[in-house]
C-alpha cells in the first residue's frame, strides 16, 4: 500500500489504542507523509502492536513506540520493559512480515535487539522494487 495510506491506518489504530491503553506514546515522523513509496499492509501497525503485546505500559511505566524515517527504512523502535507476565511469543508476527516483504521484493527487514531497546526497520519498496512475477503467479 502506498506509504501515506498506511500513515492514515496507524494513526487511527492508534487512537483506538489510547483509547484502550493508559501510559502509551506513539510518536510518528510526520517525514513519512512525503515519501512515495510502498509498504506491506498493516506492516507498522503489526509492531506497534508487537511493542504493546511485550512491554509494560501503565502511567508508572509509560511505553512509547516511535516510527522514524532513516535513509530508506521505516524503523519502529521502543524501549525493553519486560512484563512480569512474560507473553510467550511465537514470532509467527515477525515472520509473516517477513515472508510478505519477500512475496513483494528482494529486500529484507532488519530486527535487533540489545536487551535496552527492540528496533524493527523496515525497507520502504519503490515502484521499481517491486516484484511483478509475485502479482502473475
Amino acid at each position: 500500500v502506498p506509504l501515506n495510506e498506511e500513515v492514515d491506518f496507524v494513526e487511527n489504530y492508534i487512537q483506538l489504542l489510547k483509547n484502550r491503553y493508559s501510559g502509551l506514546t506513539v510518536i510518528v515522523s510526520t517525514e513519512l507523509r512525503s515519501i512515495h513509496a510502498f509498504v506491506p499492509p498493516a506492516a507498522i501497525q503489526s509492531l506497534i502492536e508487537n511493542a504493546v503485546k511485550h512491554n509494560v505500559h501503565g502511567s508508572e511505566n509509560p511505553l512509547v513506540v516511535n516510527v522514524n524515517l532513516n535513509d530508506e527504512y521505516i524503523v519502529v523502535s521502543n524501549r525493553v520493559i519486560k512484563r512480569s507476565d512474560e507473553v510467550t511469543g511465537t514470532h509467527s508476527g515477525l515472520d509473516n512480515l517477513k515472508k510478505r516483504y519477500l512475496l513483494l521484493t528482494e529486500k529484507h527487514l532488519k530486527v535487533d535487539s540489545d536487551g535496552q531497546t527492540f528496533n524493527v526497520s523496515l525497507p520502504l519498496i519503490f515502484e521499481e522494487d517491486l516484484s511483478y512475477e509475485s502479482f502473475t503467479n
